[in-house]
């Protein structure tokens, strides 16, 4: 039995779509390269991780269409939902430089410069939960503390976002004042 590899996840499935086994795929980027026929998912099922093979996947505005050659009915594509889908990282494209893939950074710790003087001494406040798009920029999910129930929504503009280090993994935060609404804690 082959051994599954080291994966990234890239979203997850939500219902069927139609009756030939489409189902919904809702991930931060919906990256053509890793969505190309014959490419490589990874589908966590309850039993454990299944790789699937693409035969397409058709972006929509708010998820893609994913169809794999493993599921030809809307049964299967219904005992796929709620399902989390990653990608092994050895099938990832290489990035550009000063570019990375967000599915990094998930779980990564976030750290928060107080003030311009102590730039040098960020204080971990949390980890990375996620991210979503608004159209004008991505938004990166504190989860504080680590805590899920615990969110702060920090948009990864300049002015938010001092330092990424995606070899590290981290994320250093500029002072709140720079760009967190007033009375923000953490």
């Amino acid at each position: 039995m082959d051994k599954t590899p080291e994966l990234i996840e890239i979203g997850h499935l939500g219902r069927a779509h139609g009756m030939n086994g489409e189902i919904r795929l809702f991930a931060d980027d919906l990256d053509p390269e890793l969505l190309r026929e014959g490419a490589r998912l990874w589908i966590h099922r309850h039993d454990g991780p299944m790789a699937v093979t693409v035969q397409g996947c058709r972006p929509t505005p708010k998820f893609g269409i994913l169809k794999v050659d493993e599921v030809d009915d809307r049964d299967g594509a219904e005992a796929l939902q709620n399902c989390d889908v990653s990608v092994a990282v050895e099938d990832l494209p290489e990035t550009d430089e000063g570019t990375f893939y967000q599915a990094h950074l998930k779980g990564a710790p976030v750290e928060l410069i107080d003030s311009a003087d102590q730039a040098d001494s960020p204080r971990q406040v949390g980890t990375v939960g996620g991210f979503f798009g608004t159209g004008a920029n991505d938004v990166l999910v504190l989860w504080i503390d680590g805590d899920p129930e615990r969110e702060l929504y920090v948009p990864m503009i300049e002015g938010a976002i001092a330092e990424i280090d995606e070899s590290a993994p981290r994320v250093i935060l500029s002072p709140l004042e720079d760009w967190a609404p007033e009375g923000t804690e953490l």
